[in-house]
């Protein structure tokens, strides 16, 4: 396989090495022994887009999240705390929902001289979205007395993580313009932490995602799944161009630059992520890091192929999605327009008993597309069809009845 010139040696190394043999036993080898006790925070989540339910642009369904349907599974959805986004389609914009509504006016095809009218009505959608964000209900972020479970936010990589607190985005917010052309709500990712982070007082708006962690885990967490590192080389798909971190990929604004980390700057950063999950009291720790995509989306569509290719096809049709990701994936994170999200049948299974059994106490470090199989074998138990689905415009369906 042939590199660009400015590949780094680490990764021409692995590159010719091939691909790297999955590793399929959570406790990696490591000895474990059973908690000595139930833990109150049964599940705790710090990551990025994946874990918070981003889908469609925006992040709006957070019900929908892989962590609250793990935690509806263990019999734990009312006790788990994770933010809410309203407003029209969540944050920052959610292009199902502004597709859906131009169709409703428009129909499914656009003559052309709709095609005006049609951006004036997609200028006008955008136009309430920042206006609800920036001037509106959802400019003013909510306070809550108790730390969220789920500490997750769109956008971040590694160094976000280590570092962002809700007084570092509420002193990056500045007074929003009401632009003429750019309609997307400007500091969105900000906006979108402060549902997140701690900030019930002056000493948890100081607090990082692990520091909420850690103090959740002073009561005690059974299981925390950090789910990070996605976004330190997304960027090659979204922007479709690499370039490689360099020496200052600790700076939070020199770091924008770039769109991949070597190998050896995201290993550093990483050490930095195991050092503070190591001051987190968790009976177990799932880490998860790049999700296997086989197939980008920006990249290669499904429209085209899928009577050519049955894989393809199939992928469609049963996901509801137009992209294939690894076969070993439990969830699919992209938007199921009609049928609600796809759940892995080892989590829609009834059983007679109604109480999870509970993992072993240590360390598993499991490839992204394994940590659902590896949470399902972790909570065989008690699993029942999730309590929310949602319907075509995000309508509630009725859940599936307990047994």
């Amino acid at each position: 396989m042939e590199l660009p010139s400015d590949t780094p040696d680490d990764v021409v190394a692995a590159a010719a090495g091939g691909p790297r043999i999955p590793q399929f036993d959570p406790t990696v080898g490591i000895p474990v022994v059973p908690p000595a006790g139930d833990a109150p925070h049964r599940l705790v989540v710090i990551g990025d887009s994946l874990s918070q339910g981003f889908q469609s642009g925006a992040v709006f369904n957070t019900d929908l999240s892989y962590p609250s349907i793990i935690a509806h599974q263990l019999g734990w959805l009312d006790r788990f705390r994770f933010p809410r986004y309203g407003g029209p389609g969540g944050l920052p914009l959610n292009i199902e929902l502004l597709l859906r509504t131009l169709e409703e006016r428009f129909g499914p095809r656009l003559d052309l001289w709709e095609v005006p009218l049609a951006l004036f009505a997609a200028r006008e959608f955008m136009d309430q979205v920042e206006d609800y964000w920036e001037r509106g209900p959802g400019s003013e972020a909510p306070t809550f007395s108790a730390i969220n479970h789920s500490l997750s936010v769109y956008g971040w990589d590694l160094r976000d993580a280590l570092t962002k607190t809700a007084h570092g985005c509420e002193a990056a917010l500045h007074e929003p313009h009401d632009d003429l052309i750019s309609q997307i709500v400007e500091n969105n990712g900000e906006r979108a932490a402060l549902r997140v982070l701690p900030r019930g007082s002056e000493a948890e708006k100081r607090m990082t995602a692990f520091d909420a962690a850690a103090e959740l885990g002073k009561e005690g967490i059974e299981t925390l799944i950090v789910f990070l590192g996605a976004n330190n080389a997304l960027r090659t798909v979204t922007e479709l161009r690499v370039e490689w971190s360099g020496n200052n990929f600790r700076d939070p604004d020199g770091k924008r630059e770039y769109t991949v980390w070597q190998p050896e700057h995201f290993a550093s950063e990483y050490a930095e992520v195991l050092a503070a999950i190591r001051k987190i009291n968790a009976q177990h720790v799932i880490l998860c890091t790049v999700p296997h995509v086989t197939i980008a989306p920006i990249a290669t569509g499904s429209a085209a192929r899928s009577k050519s290719d049955p894989a393809i096809s199939r992928t469609t049709r049963d996901r509801g999605c137009a992209t294939q990701t690894s076969t070993h994936s439990a969830i699919n994170t992209s938007p199921a327009h009609r049928r609600g999200p796809s759940i892995p049948q080892s989590m829609c299974t009834t059983t007679e008993s109604s109480k999870p059994s509970r993992m072993p106490v240590g360390w598993g470090r499991t490839g992204t597309s394994a940590i659902l199989p590896g949470c399902s074998s972790a909570w065989p138990h008690g699993a029942t069809s999730p309590t929310s689905m949602r319907g075509r415009h995000g309508g509630r369906r009725t859940p599936s009845p307990k047994h």
